[in-house]
């Protein structure tokens, strides 16, 4: 009989305790290789290991697919390990996933797994509450996330391109950076107001060698208050004034020889119509804003 790979152990807590995102941060793209339990190491577990004369077989059609349910129940509870698996018209069985249970309560690991049972993801509870460590990975093996929980809040997270280049990093501090692949450059900064509003951040676009493309504030996913742009020698682009996503008054466009034009942008809201008059006062874009597509025809002015 095949022995099983003991995946709490694997991940146990002092593992965990000792990999906080402070000081996995430090090697951003070696960070995978410092965590003890890695993809070879999961071994796809035999059902008939943990079944013993109190567990219980049963059937779930989930979206009209069959799944099969080998639990343990003890003192009428789930207890140790859940295999589910899906079943076809021909009864064979491929396993989906596995959980963990102690006493009915998710304490340990639920774990996913591909079509071709090569494991997809596993994420660490205690008491129903996910905590610690959790990694999900491509097909071929790579990691793609790894993130650190605590009761239930996500703390840290970090994802991958399929060639071990990192894709998106979020911290604690409530900073978020994307990367371009395949060269792992920023291409964007979010940093996430925690204090007063959760839907508000200052975000940073870049173009290529980390030089800062554009600057807005966002709240709740619109262009609000200043932005910035700049062109790749660090001259100024555009700069105007934004109110939930439309540009609202002055706006100062430049070219690269820092030649400007200027614009004012006029929006009544009681009649929705929105005007773009040049420096002289001839309106050179009318549109009445009856509707969220028409925000789109909206012309990207570039100097002329």
């Amino acid at each position: 009989m095949t022995e099983i790979v003991d995946a709490k152990k694997l991940l146990d807590a002092q593992s965990v305790e000792n990999a906080p995102f402070s000081k996995m941060l430090k090697g951003l793209v070696k960070l995978k290789h410092s965590i003890e339990l890695s993809y070879t190491e999961l071994i796809k577990p035999e059902p008939s290991v943990t079944i013993d004369c109190i567990s219980n077989t049963k059937y779930v059609t989930v979206n009209g697919s069959v799944q099969k349910h080998v639990e343990s129940i003890k003192n009428n509870v789930l207890h140790n390990t859940q295999y589910v698996y899906s079943c076809d018209s021909n009864n064979n069985e491929t396993l989906i996933s596995t959980i963990d249970y102690s006493n009915g309560d998710i304490d340990g690991l639920i774990r996913v797994f591909f079509p071709n049972e090569k494991l997809e993801s596993f994420r660490s509870y205690v008491n129903n509450s996910q905590t610690g460590v959790g990694q999900s990975f491509y097909e071929n093996g790579n990691l793609r996330q790894l993130t650190h929980h605590d009761d239930n809040v996500l703390v840290s997270c970090i994802e991958y391109y399929n060639n071990d280049n990192i894709k998106k990093l979020c911290i604690p501090d409530g900073t978020i950076e994307f990367y371009d692949t395949p060269d792992n450059q920023i291409s964007a900064t979010y940093f996430i107001n925690k204090k007063d509003n959760h839907n508000e951040c200052n975000v940073v676009r870049y173009h290529t060698q980390n030089r800062v493309k554009e600057c807005f504030i966002e709240v709740n996913s619109e262009k609000n208050g200043q932005y910035t742009s700049f062109f790749l020698s660090g001259k100024p682009c555009d700069n105007c004034i934004f109110s939930d996503g439309l540009i609202i008054g002055s706006r100062d466009l430049y070219d690269e020889n820092g030649n400007i034009q200027h614009f004012n942008h006029i929006y009544n809201k009681d009649t929705q119509l929105y005007n773009i008059v040049d420096s002289i006062g001839n309106i050179t874009f009318s549109i009445t804003l009856d509707s969220r597509e028409k925000r789109c025809q909206i012309p990207k002015l570039t100097f002329e």
